[in-house]
């Protein structure tokens, strides 16, 4: 019998922009894509509290966080599913600064997204948000 874990993705806006960040070759999934930040809950955080955490801890920047957008899951392993969730976000302060999770960051118009090295899924999401 497998497990799961709930994790938490924004799509944070800046301007007309969104931001993007590029995974380290050290991940132990989706090594050296383009993705956006977020990541795992612990037990205990409220969701909002978890997608803050992470937001921090991935770019140093301070967002508002608004509504939920998509729902997702993927297997991370033959025991282990995740359950995904990507909220809406708005930039409030800050200048990013990535942790070891990601080597580059970019803010791009949600349409760039579809050139960028990324998984289809993510893929799809964005252009959804980019209305396409």
């Amino acid at each position: 019998m497998g497990t799961f874990k709930v994790a938490f993705k924004a799509i944070i806006k800046k301007d007309d922009k969104i931001l993007v960040l590029k995974r380290s070759s050290k991940e132990d999934v989706f090594e050296q894509l383009w993705d956006i930040p977020g990541g795992r809950m612990f037990f205990g955080e409220m969701p909002e509290e978890a997608l803050t955490r992470e937001i921090k801890e991935e770019t140093g920047l301070d967002v508002k966080i608004s509504s939920p957008f998509t729902v997702w899951s993927f297997f991370a392993s033959d025991d282990l599913q995740v359950i995904g969730i990507t909220m809406l976000a708005e930039y409030v302060k800050g200048t990013v600064k990535l942790s070891e999770e990601h080597t580059e960051y970019r803010w791009i118009n949600p349409e760039e997204f579809a050139q960028l090295d990324a998984h289809k899924n993510l893929k799809k999401e964005i252009a959804l948000y980019a209305g396409k």
